[in-house]
């Protein structure tokens, strides 16, 4: 069993995740997240691969994607000032 490590002090809670539909067929190709107290502070992921499968959760694809996840929430963090 793993866990997802979100910079401290915030939990999994502490964020909204939508999936964004694009194009003429309305297709999720991208997940946008940002802070409930701050949705000015956001982050959009491309990630249609992740999306589109229907995979376990052991499964490589879901690791990488919970990875691809956590690099954006670290981006949507560094060198922004916030706490």
């Amino acid at each position: 069993m793993g866990a997802l490590a979100f910079p401290l002090p915030y939990v999994a809670e502490d964020f909204v995740f939508q999936t964004v539909a694009l194009g003429p067929l309305k297709i999720f190709t991208q997940i946008k997240f940002c802070l409930k107290n701050k949705p000015e502070l956001y982050e959009i992921l491309h990630c249609p691969k992740y999306l589109h499968n229907n995979e376990l959760l052991t499964s490589m694809d879901t690791l990488n994607f919970f990875a691809h996840v956590l690099e954006g929430v670290a981006f949507m963090f560094a060198g922004r000032g916030v706490s």
